[in-house]
């Protein structure tokens, strides 16, 4: 029974599903009440046939879910009925209960033979020590809970009551925070702690808590000035959190989980907390504020840089036109001069006059310069640009780049000029251009430093008369080479930003290599079913079969003629080419059958779905213990239309009988992300276990889904939204990207316009919380990347990407394992031989990517964009790489030879189109254009919409 009043970490319908009496599918009964020869020898020596049917009974129940129920035969009659039917077919319908004694003894014997255990005192004690240690790591009650069932089914123990598990993890919380709070009682300063409870205090009409918790509107000069005084505001508080987080012992995910905890709460319900944890809550608010103003301030960096290289580029091209033009203007000119001087009318004496009357003599000589030697230098117009334009760039960039504390690696030369520019900009001659003798310009690319460097005639005495060329440096233009190589280093993963999140290195995102030399093992063992634990050796033997069956087969069924969906061409010279032209299939016309069905309202859709799937239930109160108010459905229901068809509070509140207030009060207390992709998951699975549904897969290897995003212009301007004029215009916008299974919207995330789709692809898979099993997943070239095709395979997933111009593709990075004499003969032939010697001698770092990855301490796509960014230097990458083409080619090579898998995955990404064509439908109503001011509210309307 599960313990209503204390921590809630199940809903109504998981907990029936966990602890109630499993309700088993009538095709699911012959399999799981199956009597086997041990089953035959408990019963053998049973003489009641209620006895007997309660043994099939709990033996299959057992089977499905690793659990015993305490239930009277009246609970249970369809699979009573079954089961009497099947194996005592003359017993009496009318059974006599069990008794007690018999009904443990049953569950003792079936616990024996399949070598589990029941849970008691000393087991508890060992769950009790895994969940505080759990606890150290994600604070999260759900995590606890599911990797606590996860520890009973690893060491096969049956699994507690509700109320038990809830009672550890709870106690587990509480331990974790007091041993946090004793700690930082200790740490903290007077200090410290007068300013964090400065940013806690509501004394000002807008506290400091709120200011902090505001995201910016945009990318933008002012806003960014805004993010500047904030990061100053908290730099202290922070720069003493860096060395008492590490003391505390607190986890990132625990940084994460109180700090978002505080971000739900407004400065009044802060306070409201003990002052420790009010402390608490707020230095891991400012750690996460802190890093994410980094994040905003270097995308804005990044961004700004090659927004003026693109401003340049394109006045330099204008002037150089320009120039171009007036060239040709001054040919005619120079034309008519010329016919001046031929004409022998003309006196001599009168042709300079003549010239002069055309082009005056104090421009003569700069005309026949140009005349000579136009400027056509458009790099030459850049660095003019840049000149111009420094008051700009030092108001957009310069705080900017003072501002972050940046680990150069090994880039020692751009660090000697950003340590260079900042002792300038400190000097009281900062106004003067320096002599270029000692000035730092190794991170300046040779070609362009031409451009940074000019000689000007100084005297060599200030009493001499002689002069001397020296060389000295634009400041201005040196400025901007700074940016420009901060901004490339930053980009390319050469230099890090260790306070922040999406700039910091990539090790900073892995297990630690001293846990990871030690916990390896253990590691590897607890994630066998998530990723591919094999040893490399026997991954690369079964890959190569693979490979090579493949190489064989395909060009065996092109020379044979057997794939009759290759286009062959041999030219005069005979050299072979090939096509793999795909006809797409015309859309079929609707169905008449569905012109019957009646057209209804979409508040009725949601009532009948919530009568049925109970999904209101997720929708809990944001203080998951001793809450006493509950979401009224009207309010959940005015909520979802009200933000996922984009029409607002305040017209909904207008056209329906629930208030503005109403609807408020709902987004304050009730609506939260994870409570709303929890709602979407309970339909998901219901809609999955209707009959129907299995009728909708591609094929027999499982669930075939498709990836793709959606361009959706953002109403309000935020941090995330970018120009696009392709898809948005003059406005801004963002992308929803979504995982589509069966015309299912399994998961969605709001990305930015402007950032690659493929860093997505696992972490919007691998985190799929409902219960469908997605098996292969397809996407257009946006989900390819250098290293997508290895990590979903050692994953365990199939990606099937549409792969355009094939034929130039397999001519660039198919590979095999054997010399390539043996493919001269072959159509299909690969372009490189794998090393395996790399894959192998960088197999343990690369299972610590993964391992790191599927732990999920920190987002998927953080290590795969870096992954993905970062230069191939790095050794353990290029490993990365090679073992990616390989999983690529043997890909490429199935869908060559498959008609059946082009189609399904062109199957697939039409039912992505089709969401987007529904989801078009329902923004419609507001022009298109998705509501929210901030980063999370535009998730929580992305979500809305997906409900």
């Amino acid at each position: 029974m599960a313990i209503y009043n204390s921590l809630k970490i199940l809903n109504q319908n998981e907990f029936e599903e966990l602890f109630e009496i499993p309700k088993i599918d009538p095709k699911d009964r012959e399999s799981l009440f199956e009597i086997t020869s041990e089953d035959t020898e408990y019963l053998d020596n049973e003489t009641e046939t209620h006895n007997k049917i309660n043994y099939v009974l709990q033996v299959g129940y057992f089977r499905a879910t690793r659990n015993f129920y305490a239930f009277d035969f009246h609970q249970v009659k369809d699979d009573i009925n079954y089961i009497q039917n099947r194996y005592y077919p003359n017993s009496s319908k009318k059974l006599k209960a069990v008794n007690r004694n018999k009904h443990y003894a049953t569950q003792r014997f079936i616990m024996q033979a399949y070598g589990y255990r029941r849970y008691d005192a000393k087991f508890e004690l060992e769950l009790t020590k895994q969940a505080n240690r759990l606890s150290q790591r994600d604070l999260t009650p759900r995590f606890i809970f599911d990797e606590l069932l996860h520890y009973c089914e690893q060491y096969q123990i049956v699994r507690p009551k509700y109320s038990t598990l809830q009672s550890i993890v709870s106690r587990a919380i509480t331990r974790e925070e007091k041993r946090l709070l004793t700690k930082l009682g200790n740490l903290l300063d007077k200090a410290s702690r007068v300013t964090i409870d400065r940013l806690i205090s509501n004394e000002k009409t807008i506290s400091d808590l709120t200011l902090l918790k505001k995201d910016p509107k945009g990318l933008t000069t002012s806003e960014m000035e805004k993010e500047l005084a904030k990061q100053n505001n908290i730099l202290m508080v922070f720069e003493k959190s860096k060395h008492m987080i590490p003391e505390l012992g607190i986890s990132r995910q625990n940084l994460q989980y109180y700090s978002e905890l505080c971000d739900y709460y407004d400065s009044y319900r802060v306070r409201a907390f003990s002052k420790k944890k009010a402390r608490l809550l707020m230095l891991c608010l400012i750690w996460q504020r802190f890093t994410k103003i980094n994040d905003h301030l270097i995308d804005y960096f990044i961004y700004k840089t090659n927004w003026y290289e693109t401003e340049a580029s394109t006045e330099a091209r204008n002037c150089v036109y320009e120039a171009k033009l007036k060239a040709s203007r001054d040919k005619i000119i120079a034309s008519k001069m010329l016919k001046i001087v031929h004409d022998d009318k003309i006196a001599p004496e009168e042709i300079r006059p003549n010239c002069y009357e055309i082009v005056s003599e104090d421009k003569f000589t700069d005309f026949t310069d140009k005349l000579a030697k136009p400027d056509l230098d458009e790099e030459g117009y850049v660095w003019r640009y840049y000149a111009r334009e420094n008051a700009a760039i030092k108001r957009n960039l310069r705080n900017i780049a003072l501002s972050l504390c940046i680990d150069f690696n090994n880039e020692t030369a751009l660090k000697d000029g950003l340590e260079y520019a900042k002792a300038y900009w400190q000097s009281s001659d900062k106004t003067k251009d320096p002599v270029a003798k000692g000035v730092p310009i190794q991170f300046i690319p040779k070609s362009k430093r031409k451009y940074i460097f000019y000689k000007k005639a100084v005297k060599t005495s200030p009493k001499s008369k002689r002069t001397k060329n020296l060389s000295y440096i634009d400041i201005k233009r040196y400025e901007m080479a700074l940016y420009q190589a901060l901004s490339t280093a930053i980009s390319a993963g050469n230099i890090f930003i260790s306070d922040s999140v999406g700039y910091r290195s990539l090790e900073a995102e892995l297990i630690a290599n001293h846990i990871w030399g030690k916990d390896k093992k253990t590691i590897l063992t607890s994630l066998a079913d998530c990723i591919n634990t094999k040893p490399i050796n026997e991954i690369l033997i079964e890959l190569k079969d693979t490979l090579n069956e493949l190489y064989k087969g395909v060009n065996q069924r092109i020379q044979s003629g057997a794939n009759k969906h290759i286009k062959i061409n041999v030219d005069k010279d005979n050299i072979i080419t090939w096509k793999l032209p795909y006809k797409k299939e015309a859309d079929a016309a609707d169905n008449p059958y569905y012109e019957k069905f009646k057209t209804i309202g979409i508040a009725d859709v949601i009532d009948f779905t919530a009568n049925k799937t109970n999904f209101y239930d997720s929708l809990t109160h944001l203080v998951s213990k001793g809450a006493k108010s509950k979401a009224k459905p009207e309010h959940i229901k005015a909520y979802l239309v009200s933000q996922g068809e984009a029409i607002g509070h305040k017209k909904t509140a207008e056209s329906s009988d629930v208030s503005y207030q109403n609807l408020i009060d709902m987004e304050g207390k009730f609506i939260r992300v994870d409570s709303l992709v929890e709602a979407g998951d309970i339909i998901i699975d219901a809609i999955s276990d209707l009959p129907i549904f299995k009728y909708y897969n591609l094929s027999d290897y499982g669930i075939h889904a498709s990836l793709d995003g959606q361009k959706l212009e953002t109403k309000y301007q935020t941090v995330l939204s970018r120009y696009s004029t392709k898809y948005f215009g003059y406005g801004k916008g963002v992308v929803s990207y979504s995982l589509i299974a069966n015309h299912l919207p399994v998961s969605t995330k709001i990305i930015g316009a402007n950032e690659h789709e493929s860093h997505y692809v696992l972490d919007i898979i691998y985190n799929n919380n409902s219960d469908l099993k997605i098996k292969a997943v397809s996407g257009d070239m946006h989900s390819v990347n250098r290293v997508n095709f290895a990590l979903l395979y050692l994953f365990g997933y199939d990606f099937m990407p549409k792969i355009t111009q094939m034929h130039l593709k397999t001519e660039q990075s198919l590979v095999a394992f054997k010399g390539m004499k043996s493919f001269k003969n072959d159509i299909i032939k690969p372009a490189n031989i794998v090393d395996e010697e790399l894959i192998t001698s960088e197999w343990d770092e690369i299972q610590r990517i993964l391992a790191s990855i599927a732990r999920k301490d920190v987002s998927q796509s953080t290590i795969i964009k870096k992954l993905s960014s970062y230069s191939r230097k790095n050794k353990t990458l290029k490993a990365l790489i090679e073992f990616d083409r390989i999983i690529m080619s043997i890909y490429m090579l199935r869908y060559i030879d498959d008609l059946q898998l082009r189609r399904n995955v062109h199957r697939a990404l039409n039912r992505g189109e089709a969401f987007h064509q529904i989801r078009s439908a329902l923004f419609q109503v507001n022009g298109k254009k998705i509501l929210g001011k901030s980063e999370n509210a535009i998730e929580i309307r992305n979500q809305c919409n997906r409900v």
